[in-house]
């Protein structure tokens, strides 16, 4: 039988909602394909039913599901199914509970009214209510989900939110306001446990070069650097054996540029000409022109971009991909996950977007931190990430200074031993795997594997029911028996107060205001 996920599209649907899917699917790395109606629980692993269907696709999906299939769906098609009704609730986020069949989620921010059924039994919302099921129908198997994925996960707000630290007082960012990484977490998992509810193993590419179980990068935003500073850093990087990827605000930095060409081996970026957002598509393209003329008239090549304070917008993410941008990094579009492309309007963007973990060195500092307390807190946070196979992509700015908590991180990623790589090397990976069309079988035993372009580093996760797992060459015809398999690790919980980083912080409104008066007293 085919290991294929339908997503079902109906005529009069969204393909903005299709494309939303399809951008998770990609981040998976699983076979799918948009279908107009539900055929045999042999033709479809799982199908994937939205908020938009047609009224005779009902009767299609009992029929899938009474051969043994499994749907991953939203609440308003699982109470048709049921006919029950269906509860709307606003929700602020959404947390898994103990023991949670989700155990690598973290707080999931929607900001949204959520359909939940009767008998949710998994996914407690803000207010602690339980808002998804997971069970069986009959003779298949459902996962309803209090929203739809492929529409949450495209939504481009931003907000200002706390991020977890052993001490009282906690950092903050503003983000994107959709926490888009968990959304994709909950959808992996859903994909996972469908699967092995049916018997059949869980494949799909996997998320870094070969079978390492993360990557560390980099980033450094310049943001007014002076040349010691610079130096410094570079310094560092020598002693630590490591390349980092610096972007660049070109205005403070152009009589300055000949000092990146110093070790060839690093990564050069953009960050902006002048330090300050644009609201428009032809003031971003001009900002941009500014400082590509700049840098490349020095001799230095560039391929990512960063927008100031994080901050993305679609005329600023047009601006970059028409300038020849291969990807961009900026927290407010997307934080703490794996790469995607995004998509504006209908479809997808040419131009990926690296997201990196949005609480700095600089955003501790100005939480009053102590440099053990930040120590502390980046130490913590590596831990957690790499406990749940997260990419640990971090930023800097060389005014922070600070070198002291960079070291303590650099020394995690060696006695952890994770893979270095500049940011523009695990894009360029990336997009090679994203260039990969997987199609995936399974009988008697034997997995199938097809792909259109093998690649030695791009592998194929593959887990079963009982808790183990395995890498594999994405190739070929393979006996699950034969293979290595191995035990996955252990699941790292949720601190036991982690609610409170969705609580007033009173420290955000004060903050703001010295920022304010600070600006004020500049000018």
């Amino acid at each position: 039988m085919k290991l294929e996920i339908g997503i079902l599209s109906t005529e009069g649907g969204s393909k903005r909602t299709l494309a939303g899917w399809e951008l998770l699917l990609d981040q998976e790395g699983v076979p799918y394909r948009a279908i107009a109606d539900v055929l045999s629980a042999e033709d479809h692993s799982i199908v994937i039913v939205g908020e938009k269907y047609e009224r005779h696709h009902v009767e299609s999906l009992r029929r899938y599901l009474a051969g043994g299939g499994a749907v991953l769906c939203t609440g308003k098609l699982y109470a048709e199914l049921r006919g029950v009704k269906l509860a709307r609730r606003f929700v602020r986020y959404f947390l898994p509970e103990d023991r949670s069949q989700f155990p690598s989620m973290g707080v999931l921010d929607v900001d949204a009214f959520c359909g939940l059924v009767p008998g949710a039994n998994c996914l407690r919302t803000s207010d602690n209510e339980p808002a998804a099921f997971l069970g069986e129908y009959g003779d298949g198997h459902v996962i309803s989900l209090p929203f739809d994925a492929g529409e949450i996960v495209l939504e481009e707000g931003s907000s200002t939110l706390s991020f977890y630290a052993a001490r009282g007082r906690l950092p903050f960012e503003t983000v994107s306001r959709v926490a888009k990484a968990e959304v994709r977490k909950l959808v992996s998992r859903s994909l996972e446990l469908l699967h092995h509810r049916r018997g059949l193993p869980h494949a799909h590419l996997w998320y870094y070069p070969s079978d390492e179980p993360t990557v560390f990068s980099l980033r450094i935003d310049t943001e007014a650097a002076k040349e010691p500073e610079i130096e410094r850093l570079f310094r560092l990087a020598a002693e630590h054996g490591l390349k980092f990827s610096w972007f660049l605000d070109v205005k403070s930095q152009e009589r300055a540029l000949a000092a990146y060409s110093r070790d060839p081996g690093h990564e050069i970026g953009i960050h902006c000409y002048e330090h300050r957002t644009f609201s428009t598509y032809a003031e971003n393209v001009e900002d941009i022109r500014r400082a590509l003329n700049a840098v490349t008239g020095s001799g230095l090549a560039v391929r990512g971009y960063a927008a100031p304070f994080g901050r993305w917008s679609e005329a600023g993410a047009r601006a970059a991909e028409h300038c020849g941008f291969e990807y961009a990094s900026e927290f407010s579009y997307d934080y703490d996950g794996l790469p995607s492309f995004p998509v504006l309007r209908d479809h997808a963007m040419n131009l990926l977007e690296v997201p990196v973990h949005p609480v700095s060195i600089g955003s501790l500092r100005r939480q009053g931190f102590s440099e053990e307390e930040m120590i502390a807190y980046f130490t913590s946070v590596s831990a957690m990430k790499a406990a749940r196979r997260e990419p640990l992509l971090f930023y800097h700015h060389p005014g922070d200074h600070h070198e002291r908590v960079l070291e303590s991180l650099f020394a995690f990623m060696k006695a952890k031993a994770v893979r270095s790589l500049r940011m523009t090397d695990y894009a360029s990976w990336w997009k090679l795997r994203s260039a990969i069309e997987l199609k995936l079988s399974i009988e008697n035993s034997v997995l199938g594997v097809r792909v259109n372009a093998a690649d030695p580093e791009v592998l194929l996760h593959v887990t079963t029911g009982d808790g183990m797992e395995a890498f594999i060459p994405a190739d070929g015809s393979i006996s699950l028996p034969a293979i290595p398999w191995r035990a996955v690790p252990e699941p790292v919980p949720l601190p036991g107060d982690i609610r409170r980083v969705r609580d007033f912080n009173p420290w955000v409104p004060l903050v703001r205001v010295e920022d304010f008066i600070s600006r004020t007293l500049k000018r």
